[in-house]
């Protein structure tokens, strides 16, 4: 029988959104807004790069984890993607910084990291 990875503990968040996208911190968490969608293939291409499982499907988020990290695609009622979210686990941060920067996913979209953008 096959388990799935357990991830708990302190963890980083980071967003990968559409380039010019607003984000603002309000009293729920980050919000962002954007007139843009993240490019469809941008999903397959960090599944097969993270080797991310699919650990479920709801209310138009599919979330994939592997042992280190979750991501969880962010759809609109037409299937579009507005954004991806990270909890990254120990060292995955580093893993996730290289696949962004391997391929051209960074010329149409931007890795939002808060932790990194407050110690500025």
């Amino acid at each position: 029988m096959c388990s799935k990875p357990s991830l708990s503990g302190k963890y980083k968040a980071a967003f990968l959104l559409p380039k010019g996208t607003n984000k603002t911190l309000g009293e729920d968490g980050w919000m962002f807004e954007s007139d843009d969608y993240l490019p469809m293939e941008i999903k397959s291409y960090l599944v097969n790069e993270l080797r991310l499982t699919l650990l479920e499907s709801y209310l138009g988020i599919n979330a994939y984890i592997n042992d280190n990290m979750k991501m969880s695609v962010i759809n609109d009622e037409k299937g579009h993607i507005e954004n991806i979210s990270f909890q990254l686990y120990k060292n995955s941060l580093n893993t996730l910084l290289s696949v962004f920067q391997a391929r051209e996913v960074a010329l149409d979209s931007e890795l939002f990291v808060p932790e990194r953008e407050m110690s500025q």
